[in-house]
């Protein structure tokens, strides 16, 4: 096993706080920690290709996954690890600022998410009946419970990680972030207790997948809309 090569920064766990309903990442800070490997590469402006009237990334710079794909497990020591403080219970949303490079939006598209000691669960709605139906990643067992619960997300979920992807279309930033293969859900966690820790870990799944930003918000107070703003400051504390 390969020594953990340290980071500026040493290996403390960056934290964030909320700030006008908002819990906002530069996703770069998450990398001043120790990790197994240089995998996780920060790089800057925009990536070759980038389509025209594109923002750049924000903060300084984003992060291009460049080691092998791990499509059904946690590679170990390559988890970027942050400590978040949501400030109202009830239900949050995260999204992430993304990039696919190349001509297919379902290759090179995604990441493992989870935050610990929240239930964390997407929500998907049947194309023909409407009907709609929560589903949880594997691993997900609550400390209440201690069994997981059903029904798991479609496609891959480990240790409690959902597989967070996005779609079309390529060479563009987009705020996108859904789980279950197919179904397209919105990625959501309840919290059951204000200006509490909480730990999120974000592990590589797709060679070549790139984040910029990662913003989790609450949703009675704050729109979809308001949330993807460029202008909201990374609330590292």
């Amino acid at each position: 096993t390969p020594r953990p090569t340290p980071r500026p920064g040493g290996c403390s766990t960056p934290k964030y706080k909320t700030v006008n309903n908002a819990i906002v990442m530069e996703f770069e800070s998450l990398l001043n920690r120790c990790v197994d490997t240089n995998k996780w590469v920060k790089k800057t402006g925009n990536p070759k290709g980038t389509k025209s009237n594109q923002k750049k990334a924000t903060g300084s710079g984003y992060l291009e996954w460049e080691g092998k794909d791990s499509f059904g497990a946690i590679i170990g020591g390559t988890t970027l690890t942050a400590k978040v403080k949501p400030n109202k219970t009830g239900r949050w949303r995260m999204i992430w600022r993304s990039y696919i490079k190349g001509n297919h939006g379902t290759e090179q598209n995604d990441s493992w998410f989870k935050i610990a000691g929240v239930d964390l669960y997407t929500i998907v709605k049947d194309r023909h009946t409407k009907k709609t139906t929560k589903k949880w990643p594997r691993g997900n067992k609550r400390a209440s419970g201690g069994k997981d619960k059903k029904p798991y997300c479609e496609g891959a979920s480990t240790q409690g990680h959902m597989k967070v992807y996005r779609g079309s279309p390529t060479n563009v930033w987009k705020f996108d972030a859904y789980a279950s293969d197919f179904e397209v859900g919105p990625i959501y966690f309840d919290v059951p207790q204000a200006n509490k820790e909480y730990t999120v870990t974000i592990a590589p799944r797709s060679n070549g997948h790139m984040i910029d930003r990662v913003v989790m918000y609450h949703e009675k107070s704050k729109s979809y809309e308001a949330a993807q703003s460029l202008s909201l400051k990374e609330t590292r504390i």
